[in-house]
């Protein structure tokens, strides 16, 4: 028989002694919550309010042309001023207003760093500057700070490139090509005419010498390995890279074609067949003929 309880109210703490200590535990645990959060807090309100969140240095990296602190003055930043308060994007947008950078990255590094690393435009040619040789890159800025007295070999000589929007364009297009086509040009003269304001004059490190034009020349000089190939060795010629490219053997001074025809037949893998000149490529081989008399004299 169950005994009465007195009218006495019993907790069920009183009954299971743990599930006190299991509340006090979690009561524990809430109020570390709240101060971690709350330290937390007031450690984040210091340091934004002291030289801790400062910017102490700024490192660049990824440069060859262009000087590292012209970068560092170019992107704005200033050490002391608040790290988290810089605008990356506005940092990346001043810094490729540099003419020797394409394209910057902007991060930041523990403690207090400020990184930018930059992609520059290739060297993709040298200009003659007075007695030296400056590099141009591929979007046709000059490097005038940079020249070397003698000229390097791992790219071509432009000469005669004194329209800048003409220079600009062809290097844009020696940019295009790998390093299997622009590897054999020598030196590149720039000869325009009435008919056509785009014509060169390419001499190439394997005794060729190509006509071609400006526009368009990296479509152009890309099948150039193939089609010298198959130009027999030591004939003497021009080689015209246009839509149609075609050889025209030179004529010796009796007045007779050196070789079998005027123009000479290849392969198709390489040339058009047929022996015509391409519609307006005379033109422009004829007036380039008399415009490069005067380069081969001083060549």
């Amino acid at each position: 028989m169950r005994k009465p309880n007195d009218g006495k109210l019993v907790s069920l703490e009183e009954h299971h002694p743990s599930l006190k200590e299991q509340r006090r535990q979690k009561s524990r645990r809430r109020l570390f919550i709240y101060l971690a959060v709350f330290f937390i807090l007031i450690g984040l309100v210091i340091y934004f309010q002291s030289p801790l969140s400062h910017i102490r240095s700024i490192e660049t990296s990824g440069s060859h042309f262009t000087e590292k602190q012209a970068i560092k003055e170019e992107s704005g930043v200033q050490v002391g001023t608040n790290i988290w308060e810089m605008d990356r994007n506005v940092i990346k947008n001043n810094v490729e207003q540099l003419p020797e950078v394409e394209e910057a990255e902007v991060s930041r590094s523990w403690p207090a760093t400020v990184n930018i690393e930059v992609t520059e435009y290739e060297k993709v040619a040298y200009t003659q500057a007075e007695e030296a040789y400056a590099p141009v890159l591929e979007n046709g800025h000059t490097l005038t700070e940079k020249v070397n007295k003698e000229l390097p070999a791992d790219a071509p000589l432009l000469q005669n490139f004194n329209n800048e929007d003409r220079l600009g364009a062809f290097a844009e297009e020696l940019g295009k090509l790998g390093e299997g086509v622009t590897n054999r040009i020598s030196e590149v003269y720039f000869e325009p005419s009435e008919s056509n304001e785009d014509n060169i004059t390419l001499y190439m490190n394997d005794g060729l010498e190509v006509r071609s034009s400006v526009s368009d020349f990296a479509e152009y000089m890309g099948s150039y390995p193939s089609i010298a190939r198959n130009i027999e060795a030591g004939q003497d010629g021009v080689l015209y890279m246009m839509r149609a490219p075609y050889f025209k053997a030179t004529e010796s001074e009796e007045g007779s074609v050196q070789g079998n025809e005027g123009t000479q037949e290849v392969p198709e893998e390489s040339f058009i067949e047929g022996n015509n000149t391409p519609e307006g490529a005379e033109g422009s081989s004829s007036e380039s003929e008399e415009n490069n008399s005067g380069n081969e004299a001083e060549r």
